[in-house]
């Protein structure tokens, strides 16, 4: 697989304003996630938080890649430690948020080509809108009826009611009329298995998070008490 140039990606970054506000404000991570709790998990309210840093990476992504593709995490990784480095103190980012961010970027985008399918129109959170246009731009393809199989969500976390997708009925009857073709539709088997691996990847960090923050709080406790 090809992937865009070294750095291509961490500049982009760098260069936009949004993105290092974002940063300052998430306190060095470079997503935001709707809760402590959903850390990871790929979702349209989580990916509605995200929309400036996903777009930048399906631009750069979308560069190289001719067809609708899974974003390698290695050069995810690369290029969001590149970025943690310019913008930490120091010039050396930490290992677990540069984890979280990279998985995350990949589940995200990953769900976003899923959800392309959906008619624009039919999403209430208009800051997707722009979101899928990317991708339209980058692949040269329109965004089209979603399949009944994309009605529920891809973690098993209840959809929002603003994620909401059109009746599966009328998402057939339109399919039956002649809609346009899904976009991607060959590489969906591939998205479905990397969403299932990426998913494993970030229940193995959140039960790592979990215990690290356990260990704090007792040794801080230890300190109070000594």
């Amino acid at each position: 697989m090809v992937w865009p140039d070294k750095g291509l990606l961490a500049t982009a970054f760098e260069e936009d304003n949004e993105v290092r506000s974002l940063f300052r404000q998430n306190k060095g991570h470079l997503l935001s996630w709707p809760s402590p709790e959903l850390v990871g998990v790929a979702s349209l309210k989580a990916l509605a938080l995200n929309v400036t840093v996903i777009k930048l990476a399906i631009r750069i992504w979308g560069q190289a890649t001719p067809t609708p593709k899974a974003m390698s995490v290695d050069w995810l990784k690369n290029e969001v430690s590149g970025l943690h480095d310019m913008l930490c103190a120091g010039g050396k980012g930490k290992t677990v948020p540069i984890y979280v961010d990279s998985w995350g970027i990949k589940r995200l985008s990953t769900l976003a080509m899923r959800r392309w399918k959906a008619p624009i129109a039919t999403l209430r959170d208009r800051t997707l809108h722009g979101l899928f246009r990317e991708m339209t731009q980058a692949w040269g393809e329109e965004a089209a009826e979603p399949d009944q199989e994309l009605d529920d969500d891809d973690d098993g976390v209840a959809p929002a009611e603003d994620d909401a997708y059109p009746d599966a009925g009328d998402a057939a009857a339109e399919d039956a009329s002649g809609s346009a073709e899904a976009p991607a539709r060959e590489a969906e088997d591939a998205l479905d298995a990397e969403l299932q691996a990426t998913e494993q990847q970030l229940q193995i960090l959140q039960k790592l998070i979990l215990s690290l923050h356990c260990n704090c709080c007792l040794k801080f406790c230890l300190v109070l008490f000594v």
